[in-house]
């Protein structure tokens, strides 16, 4: 189902709700993705497709804009979803870029042309829709491509709609051609002490018995590695603090096995020892680019570094094999600043529209919240109406990627641009 029902500067919107008529789009999709810059093998057709149907598509709501301009071509595509969460105890009606939060893979609009032009309609747009959300999010916008200036002048000036800009996350990356061809090139960009802890737990692991390296991106081989990557999950920390990846997840990967999704392969890289897998890589290759989208090791063996090891595994193998580009993704980022000093900063962007109920929802969250926790007090109501990602920012006072900043020797960033 397609409707037409705004226009602004010459830009004309359609909302496209329905999945079949979302699938038909694959061509004219795929060829704006491949001339928007920098876009991402997650943005993909086939990846988000695949995607919706088998992770998201039975509690979220499909809202994906169609931007054309004044002679009626296609420019722009903008995957939203329609949902409904809470915050801080408040229902809220929401609508945010289609994205995979267990990936962190800076979601985007795809566009040709100039982009402000097209972020401008798109404010407009979410305006003459307000009276159907609550919160409109932009999560892990990058800096120099994000919207925030064009948000910031529509929605700044106006009353009714409350704005957030901070920081979301960091991105690290490894730009591997043409500077680095080999793994020894590589090896004398790290430290002294970087090295010397490679050969060191390579010694130690080879020391403890008979070591293997596998690598499965094929078939039933790779439905069997998935498989015994998540058996080795379930024996990681990930298993008790709940953040290992869900059966959903791995039905998704075991569809992205047949390689007929836009050029994306997916590959499990195992480590062995004595026949026993103790680390895994889950890893996503797209024409000269690689994505480590999740790994894990069994905590029965963490005096090996396995986690360590498996990581500098899997870079070698990028680097071995000609990648452009090895991006580590997101997450856990004082291990993966170990590999390289390169990353892209996000932003997330937030619109909160000022109705009676997100009027006392705005109050309770950034008026009774932080005075309740600068006054330290701990009854039920403070537990209840005080989420605990806010108690920690708010109680640390500070941004909590602080401590990557000062790693990565830069300046504390502000909390608005």
């Amino acid at each position: 189902m397609t409707n037409s029902h705004f226009s602004h500067n010459g830009f004309q919107i359609s909302v496209v709700k329905d999945f079949q008529a979302w699938n038909g789009m694959a061509s004219e999709w795929n060829i704006l993705w491949k001339n928007t810059p920098d876009a991402s093998v997650f943005m993909s057709h086939g990846f988000l497709t695949t995607w919706w149907r088998h992770i998201k598509s039975h509690v979220l709501r499909l809202h994906i804009l169609i931007v054309k301009d004044s002679n009626r071509q296609i420019v722009g595509f903008v995957p939203l979803i329609r949902g409904r969460g809470f915050m801080n105890g408040f229902p809220l009606r929401t609508l945010t870029l289609m994205h995979q939060a267990w990936l962190i893979d800076r979601p985007q609009m795809l566009y040709s042309g100039n982009r402000r032009d097209l972020m401008e309609a798109l404010c407009h747009y979410f305006i003459s829709i307000s009276q159907s959300w609550d919160v409109v999010s932009l999560q892990e916008q990058i800096l120099g491509q994000s919207a925030e200036p064009i948000f910031t002048l529509v929605f700044k000036s106006n009353q009714e709609y409350r704005l957030d800009i901070f920081e979301d996350s960091f991105a690290p990356f490894l730009s591997l051609q043409p500077a680095i061809n080999s793994w020894d090139d590589y090896l004398k960009t790290r430290t002294k002490k970087h090295r010397k802890k490679w050969r060191y737990l390579q010694n130690r692991i080879d020391c403890a018995g008979d070591v293997k390296i596998t690598r499965h991106s094929e078939g039933a081989d790779l439905g069997k590695a998935l498989d015994l990557f998540r058996q080795l999950e379930q024996k990681s920390w990930k298993k008790s603090k709940r953040v290992y990846v869900s059966k959903w997840h791995y039905k998704f990967y075991k569809k992205f096995i047949d390689p007929n999704h836009d050029g994306t392969r997916i590959h499990v890289l195992l480590l062995h020892l004595d026949k026993k897998p103790i680390a895994g890589v889950i890893g996503l290759e797209h024409g000269r680019k690689y994505a480590a989208l999740h790994s894990s090791f069994d905590k029965d063996f963490a005096r090996y570094s396995p986690g360590f090891l498996i990581g500098g595994l899997d870079l070698k193998w990028a680097i071995e094999n000609g990648f452009a580009e090895y991006d580590f993704m997101s997450g856990f980022l004082s291990d993966k600043l170990q590999w390289t000093d390169s990353y892209r900063r996000t932003h997330y962007i937030r619109v909160i529209r000022k109705c009676a109920w997100g009027g006392v929802f705005n109050l309770v969250k950034f008026r009774v919240n932080p005075w309740l926790i600068k006054c330290g007090n701990k009854n039920a109501f403070s537990r209840y109406w005080i989420t605990r990602k806010d108690r920690k920012r708010l109680q640390m006072n500070t941004s909590k990627f602080d401590k990557h900043n000062r790693q990565l020797g830069i300046a504390k960033p502000s909390k608005k641009p």
